[in-house]
């Protein structure tokens, strides 16, 4: 059995391909949890590397899409893939308004708030030390925790 690296950003993950090169958008979501960021996202491939998540310089042309079951085929082993986020219009629509509100509602005096450009850090492994950024206050330990986990489990 074959298998293939998937890039994104600065997480690296080996992945076991299935016979015929096949591989699940699901098994990618598992180690990347690309979906817990951008919900309901479309997850492509591509050879060409992506400097971080910078996704203006990709051909699009070239991504290799999964099939309407969400199943890549003919990916080749031995190879490093990037994954390629395409964010769901809707929930980006949602998350730019709530920022706006966010933005508008804030004070300047507030001791502690969000700064730009920063992200929820519980998909990194570190809970989120402001609700601000947070994808999920209330379950943050949990998640925090749970890609700890995940993150150990996989360097063993």
């Amino acid at each position: 059995m074959s298998s293939i690296t998937v890039k994104y950003a600065d997480n690296i993950e080996t992945l076991s391909l299935s016979a015929g090169g096949s591989l699940t958008t699901e098994a990618i979501d598992d180690v990347l949890a690309l979906t817990f960021v951008y919900p309901n996202c479309k997850i492509a491939l591509t050879l060409s590397p992506i400097k971080g998540v910078d996704f203006r310089s990709v051909d699009t042309s070239t991504l290799i899409h999964a099939d309407s079951s969400g199943l890549f085929t003919k990916l080749e082993g031995g190879k490093q893939y990037f994954a390629y986020v395409i964010e769901d219009g809707e929930e980006k629509a949602k998350y730019e308004e709530a920022q706006k509100r966010r933005a508008a509602s804030a004070t300047v005096s507030a001791p502690i708030s969000a700064k730009v450009g920063e992200s929820c850090s519980c998909i990194e492994g570190n809970p989120c030390a402001i609700p601000d950024n947070c994808k999920d206050w209330d379950h943050r330990i949990a998640i925090a925790a749970k890609v700890m986990e995940d993150k150990k489990r996989r360097k063993q």
